[in-house]
């Protein structure tokens, strides 16, 4: 089916034609154009910043840009890989998409893996017990994973958050990690009726100090058009639990639940 459509949609739609690298006549980079033209409609994009648990880069966080559309009457959502800026995300999500979708100009823009595919194909293992259907309240429920630069939580059996590992390290990783994502619970709690489907509930933002190597977390809630920024600290992560305690003493005095 997906190929009759795509057919039918080539036939149907000759306005699409694949810009390439050199057209620079769009605000947009040019995979983001072929993506819009060679599925028809508007996209609707969403970007996310994230911090990065190890720093192999000079870069505070990496965006990664996800896209919805419509697809043979369902919403489908694809996602790229993280990059340095929003635009380089966009472009690379797009990429992708129509590399999937047999796209001409696109065809050998990426090519399978395919040791990686068998590892995929494994079984997939049994969920940890209590983490599993989520509940409202739960940190990994699907109401914290579309909000903008989460934290998300990994309870898999092999992840260093799940129980049996106590070393002090990890530790303080699950208690900073719960600590955002019951913030940001707080928060989708406190905004429930003004959210809108793929809205972010915030964004993060971090500057490094290049003399002393410190690090300073801004994050910005949209629905209340202000910015809380947290003390330097020494990490990026220690930087983020600042402006999670700015954030979380003024819903403390103006949100009293």
């Amino acid at each position: 089916m997906c190929g009759q459509e795509l057919s039918k949609g080539q036939q149907g739609n000759s306005g699409y034609k694949s810009r390439g690298q050199n057209d620079a006549k769009h605000e947009e980079d040019p995979e983001v154009m072929d993506l819009q033209d060679f599925v028809g409609q508007q996209l609707q994009w969403s970007c996310r910043w994230e911090v990065q648990e190890e720093q192999t880069h000079d870069y505070g966080a990496l965006c990664k840009a996800t896209v919805e559309f419509t697809y043979l009457g369902i919403p489908h959502v694809f996602a790229g890989k993280a990059c340095t800026g929003k635009s380089l995300a966009k472009a690379d999500t797009a990429r992708r998409v129509l590399w999937y979708l047999h796209a001409p100009g696109y065809e050998n823009a990426f090519e399978v893996e395919q040791e990686h595919v068998k590892v995929l194909a494994q079984a997939i293992p049994e969920p940890v017990p209590g983490t599993w259907p989520p509940s409202v309240e739960a940190m990994g429920s699907p109401s914290t994973v579309a909000s903008t630069c989460e934290q998300e939580m990994d309870l898999s059996p092999c992840s260093p958050t799940s129980p049996g590992h106590k070393s002090q390290a990890e530790a303080d990783l699950l208690e900073r990690k719960t600590t955002v994502m019951r913030l940001q619970n707080r928060l989708q709690k406190i905004f429930a009726k003004q959210l809108t489907p793929g809205k972010s509930v915030w964004c993060w933002r971090y500057e490094k100090n290049e003399s002393d190597h410190t690090f300073q977390a801004s994050v910005h809630i949209s629905l209340l058009d202000r910015s809380f920024t947290g003390g330097w600290a020494a990490t990026h992560q220690a930087a983020q639990m600042e402006a999670c305690n700015q954030l979380a003493a003024f819903l403390d005095k103006d949100f009293k639940a």
